[in-house]
């Protein structure tokens, strides 16, 4: 069998580091924790030993189920471009979208918002329990000013089905010297 370990809620402790004796009539509260490490079907068996004559020893059978975690999705939530020259520099970003999950992220789609942003993939992949997917998020400005946008990913994470991840950035006009 598995080793089973059982805390006991309260113990009623005396001098002599022993537990106190349960009266008759009473009862002792125990609480059994179940934290399984894997996908699986666990079992194990709790034995209560007292100086109970009729029933020293007793056991209870114990049974429970290890499920995987869902999927879910990880990824930085902002970034600035910083300055560039208008119509003469792109800036881009390595947008690292993570799975701390067990099962596979799915991620569906993926949007950009905003001008002068862009993606170089639209969704349509899956990421891996512990693994990461790298997608290059760029920025391009064709005028002069400040910019905002959003990426927007769509994904399979029961708990943020949907992430937008801000940008900023601003850009110049390239000085021209003349003489």
């Amino acid at each position: 069998g598995e080793v089973v370990v059982v805390t006991l809620e309260s113990e009623r402790r005396i001098g002599g580091g022993g537990v106190d004796p349960i009266a008759p009539g009473e009862f002792a509260e125990v609480s059994v924790f179940f934290a399984p490490v894997e996908v699986r079907e666990y079992s194990g068996v709790l034995t209560v030993i007292s100086n109970d004559p009729f029933n020293g020893e007793t056991t209870v059978a114990l049974h429970g189920n290890g499920v995987a975690r869902p999927p879910q999705l990880v990824v930085e939530e902002s970034h600035d471009f910083g300055m560039l020259f208008a119509q003469a520099e792109t800036g881009e970003w390595t947008m690292s979208i993570g799975n701390v999950g067990q099962l596979p992220l799915v991620v569906e789609s993926i949007l950009v918002s905003g001008a002068g942003f862009g993606v170089d993939s639209e969704g349509g992949f899956s990421v891996e329990a512990g693994a990461i997917f790298d997608v290059i998020v760029s920025f391009t400005p064709e005028d002069a000013g400040e910019f905002t946008g959003e990426v927007t990913i769509a994904s399979n994470d029961p708990q943020r089905g949907e992430v937008t991840v801000s940008l900023t950035g601003s850009a110049r006009w390239y000085p021209i010297l003349s003489f």
